[in-house]
């Protein structure tokens, strides 16, 4: 895995990281150091500290510049082929890259969840939430950043899949498998054939009242898969 860099942006969900990052190394440490870039957007929960115990290299903002300006800042920083970004409410499944190993061509660059329905109507994309890409192809071809403007009138991702797409690139959607909760799809237990998605539970419950049965569910769910916690994860990033 020294050809990938996995990237995720974190802002007071510091169970769902541990999480991501666990589930990651489970699946894909065998020895070699993976490389890793973690952008803490200013977090209040005690993230910071806790990567630091856990000797996780990451790049720390004193406030939240927001999930775009962030990638927008790690983005030179990626050295490797691939790039695996991720928000870090994913619980990742075995050998991310392997899986698609097939799929990666010359025209294909980019894999990840194709969202083409919504209200109101969005331009078709690959969302936010799992982006696997070759960053070393988009680099060359000029695409070197993840999003551009001030005026973004459309859903995060959307920039930079059409920037892949101008650029004569191909894009593999994954399909969702299954859902954990039919009657509740958007709330939690997103399956795809890499990873689990699981929605965010960072929100201030103070302030959004109407989000505290969903974050709920949510968090009870993120600390059900106490099979991660035995995971070590100190000094095995880079």
């Amino acid at each position: 895995m020294n050809d990938i860099t996995l990237i995720t942006v974190n802002w007071n969900q510091k169970r769902a990281l541990e999480i991501m990052l666990k589930s990651y190394v489970k699946h894909n440490y065998n020895g070699e150091k993976l490389n890793l870039i973690v952008f803490d957007n200013g977090s209040t929960d005690g993230s910071v500290e806790w990567l630091i115990n856990n000797k996780i290299p990451f790049i720390s903002y004193p406030e939240n510049i927001g999930h775009e300006n962030a990638v927008n800042y790690i983005y030179p920083l990626i050295k490797t082929k691939y790039a695996l970004l991720v928000y870090n409410d994913i619980i990742l499944k075995p050998n991310i890259k392997e899986h698609y190993n097939n799929v990666f061509s010359d025209k294909i660059k980019l894999i990840g969840d194709y969202i083409l329905q919504h209200t109101p109507p969005l331009i078709p994309r690959i969302a936010a939430w799992f982006f696997l890409f070759d960053i070393e192809s988009m680099k060359l071809a000029g695409v070197n950043i993840f999003r551009e403007g001030d005026n973004w009138t459309y859903d995060v991702g959307s920039w930079f899949t059409e920037k892949v797409v101008e650029k004569g690139y191909q894009f593999y959607p994954i399909k969702r498998l299954t859902e954990l909760e039919q009657e509740n799809t958007d709330v939690i237990g997103m399956i795809y054939e890499s990873h689990i998605h699981l929605g965010k539970t960072s929100w201030d419950l103070n302030n959004h009242e109407d989000r505290i049965e969903e974050v709920n569910k949510r968090r009870d769910f993120l600390n059900s898969f106490t099979d991660y916690d035995l995971v070590e994860i100190k000094n095995i990033f880079i």
